[in-house]
């Protein structure tokens, strides 16, 4: 599928920058069994993958999970350092195919179930419990190599791996086509980000970001649609001039345009959040213009209150693709 020009408003200011995250976040991981704890989700006992996570890199732009496919962890501990993670992963309503890309569940159409991800009772030998959904792509599990369960606390967490998998339930790609097997309008989520520092005249800015947005083909199958759920990551541009250092804090608002051929170029608004560059104050709009070409290097230009910053000579590592 090919999108050449995409065109859409402003999202609203309370809308979410991750809706799977927000559905996923009403899936509570179940009280720890006696013996066990669930520490606090900021300690690491609760984790939530969707296809909008961020995973920074090093050396490189973040990137996303990327998957159209969510997975929440739950992580049990003992006071004598036992832990065991329990998770359910469940396919998106958005995934155009998970026959094909997540194969795991809807049992009650007779789809054949690898031996590796199928649904699997407790035995001592593999010591692994796994349940699939029956009307949904799913799964919950949980795997004790390291023999840390006894046979009471094995009967506690097979009860609490079967209630993820209910809880996911509501949240997951039933076992119908997309559409009842009419025409249907395939989304697609793209992930941007960048980190540029340049100079250009006697200036040099600095800054980096990461979002994403959704595109849709028209209703008639061309590839001019419509492009919406644009967020991003509030960034700093860092300007030096004249021996002088400020900084502008900026907030990405609506689309204005996305183009993608032989590479893709994301044009939006901006607003200035906050300033200590002279002449632009808070409340100031300007654009944000991201393009990435097969042939050409990465740019990046924020312009506003008349100025342009991060498009020069410099270092600018970008990306722009589809989950």
């Amino acid at each position: 599928m090919v999108l050449v020009l995409l065109v859409g408003g402003v999202p609203s200011a309370t809308a979410s920058q991750d809706p799977y995250r927000d559905q996923a976040e009403k899936i509570a991981c179940p009280s720890a069994p006696p013996g066990w704890t669930d520490p606090s989700e900021s300690a690491g006992s609760r984790t939530i993958l969707t296809p909008l996570t961020a995973i920074v890199q090093p050396l490189d732009p973040t990137e996303f999970f990327g998957t159209p496919a969510v997975q929440v962890e739950c992580d049990y501990r003992t006071p004598g350092g036992k832990n065991l993670e329990v998770f359910v992963r469940y396919a998106l309503p958005i995934d155009i195919n998970p026959w094909n890309d997540f194969y795991i569940g809807c049992t009650v159409t007779g789809h054949p179930q690898s031996a590796g991800t199928a649904a699997h009772a407790w035995n001592d030998r593999d010591r692994t419990y796994r349940v699939v959904g029956a009307k949904t792509w799913s799964l919950a599990t949980f795997i004790d190599d390291l023999k840390e369960l006894d046979s009471a606390d094995v009967t506690r967490f097979e009860t609490i791996t079967n209630r993820l998998l209910a809880a996911a339930q509501p949240f997951a790609h039933n076992c119908k086509l997309a559409g009842g097997g009419g025409p249907v309008e395939i989304k697609s989520i793209w992930t941007f980000s960048f980190d540029a520092q340049t100079s250009s005249k006697g200036v040099t800015s600095s800054g980096k970001t990461a979002g994403s947005f959704v595109t849709t083909p028209n209703a008639s199958g061309g590839s001019v649609g419509t492009i919406s759920n644009l967020f991003a990551n509030d960034f700093r541009v860092r300007v030096r001039s004249h021996g002088a250092t400020h900084s502008l804090s900026i907030h990405v608002a609506g689309p204005i345009a996305f183009r993608h051929g032989y590479g893709s170029t994301l044009k939006a608004h901006v607003v200035v959040l906050a300033s200590t560059e002279p002449g632009c104050a808070k409340g100031a709009t300007g654009t944000l213009m991201l393009s990435i070409q097969y042939l050409t290097p990465s740019r990046v230009a924020v312009t506003v209150c008349g100025q342009t910053y991060l498009d020069g000579k410099g270092e600018v590592t970008a990306q722009m693709k589809t989950v």
